[in-house]
């Protein structure tokens, strides 16, 4: 794991910034913007993460995996090192008399590379429980959504698919700011990015809480 990785701890000064040199560059520490080239010089590595969803051989479907019983479990990638990692759920299709349904949780990081050299990675996931209560459904542990084809459900196989996603990245070094990427995908995700669902009990738009990070402008739409 990046943060317990001995190389890395005893490269802090390096790796510190988004980009790494050893051939004369000065790096800022805070923003990770390195000075011009010097002659010479071209080894400078960008290391800021960025979800790599050419890992999913299958499109976003590979992300949320329900193979298992009363469980579901979402994967992603990076290249590159990550930092913090949050999901945000949303129901965005059939909602009934209700307000859109929508949840939030992290992803844990399963795997790192040994290095953070530019061809570096970062596996995470996240297994839930499906089909929790309203009021029971608690972030990193339970979801509303279930497997199968049922409703509510998360399955992408599913033709009653409700739901759309969206991936937040931090860098390694700063979990704090805005995140370095973000994308969304779904059953719709621009009914996610523009909050468009007006029922339920909600006056205005659909009563969601979306995340500060989230936008279509700020966002990769899948």
């Amino acid at each position: 794991m990046k943060f317990t990785n001995l190389a890395f701890l005893a490269g802090t000064a390096i790796l510190a910034s988004a980009c790494t040199d050893t051939g004369g560059k000065t790096c800022d520490t805070a923003t990770g913007v390195c000075d011009t080239d010097v002659a010479g010089d071209t080894d400078v590595v960008d290391v800021t993460p960025s979800f790599n969803t050419s890992a999913w051989t299958n499109g976003w479907s590979d992300f949320v995996d329900c193979s298992g019983s009363g469980v579901v479990t979402f994967n992603a990638e990076t290249k590159n090192w990550g930092g913090n990692v949050e999901l945000y759920v949303s129901q965005t299709k059939a909602y009934g008399a209700f307000i859109a349904w929508e949840e939030s949780h992290t992803l844990e990081e399963a795997s790192a590379s040994a290095a953070n050299d530019g061809d570096g990675f970062s596996v995470y996931s996240r297994e839930l429980s499906t089909g929790a209560g309203l009021a029971d459904q608690a972030a990193d542990v339970s979801t509303l959504w279930k497997c199968g084809d049922t409703s509510p459900t998360l399955d992408p196989s599913s033709a009653n698919i409700e739901t759309s996603f969206a991936l937040a990245v931090w860098d390694v070094n700063d979990a704090s700011g805005d995140p370095v990427d973000c994308i969304y995908f779904g059953q719709d995700p621009d009914e996610l990015a523009a909050d468009g669902y007006t029922g339920g009990t909600g006056t205005d738009g659909s009563g969601r809480t979306l995340p500060a990070w989230f936008s279509a402008s700020a966002c990769t739409k899948l």
